[in-house]
């Protein structure tokens, strides 16, 4: 039977990290082994001294690496089924259902009067939101899907704007229970304009929309 693709890379992972391990210095070991149990995602680097470089993958991040990884595996198998040629723009595609699957979104607006006002506090937002992310999923009941894609925005007073989505929704069997994150998008914003770089000329708006 023809393998799956996700069989196949999952296979190659563990041989090469069986082939990893067998020659790890024993501190190096312990560092692999501690990843191993507590990231979402550890990839180490391919040579001495092994880190783990996805210190910073979210569950929410590992989830959609899986689900997509899936979704390929799926369409190869019904191509080798049905002897089709494999479609590649299908496969690299960007996925279209995240405003469907989702209830509820966390939407950041990052605005500036000037490019370099907007590089700097765009990249700082940025750089931080995989904290908001983390915050958001130790509630269980949510399941956190990051939109990478970034929107362009018409603010009046801001020249340079972009609207960036986080998707939230509850897991199939969690309890129908209303969820406030409030609280984390306050102390989110808090953080964010605490920044001792912000200027004026900066401005982020963010809030929670039902869909």
């Amino acid at each position: 039977m023809f393998p799956s693709l996700l069989t196949v890379l999952s296979l190659t992972i563990r041989k090469a990290v069986l082939k990893c391990v067998t020659t790890l210095h024993p501190r190096s070991l312990t560092i692999f082994l501690k990843a191993r149990d507590k990231e979402w995602l550890p990839i180490l680097t391919p040579s001495k001294p092994y880190r783990n470089i996805t210190r910073n993958a979210t569950r929410a991040t590992s989830t959609v690496v899986q689900e997509q990884l899936k979704s390929n595996s799926l369409y190869l198998e019904k191509c080798k089924e049905n002897k089709l040629t494999v479609d590649w723009s299908v496969m690299l595609q960007e996925d279209k259902s995240f405003f469907v699957i989702n209830t509820s979104f966390i939407q950041m607006t990052i605005s500036a009067i000037t490019f370099e006002e907007f590089a700097l506090w765009s990249g700082w937002i940025e750089s931080r939101i995989v904290n908001l992310v983390a915050t958001l999923e130790q509630n269980r009941d949510l399941k956190i899907t990051p939109l990478i894609t970034l929107f362009k925005s018409s603010q009046n007073n801001y020249p340079f704007s972009v609207v960036y989505f986080i998707g939230l929704r509850l897991i199939e069997k969690a309890r129908p229970l209303k969820i406030s994150i409030v609280d984390t998008i306050h102390n989110f914003d808090s953080m964010m304009n605490n920044w001792a770089s912000e200027t004026d000329g900066m401005n982020l708006a963010i809030k929670h929309v039902q869909r």
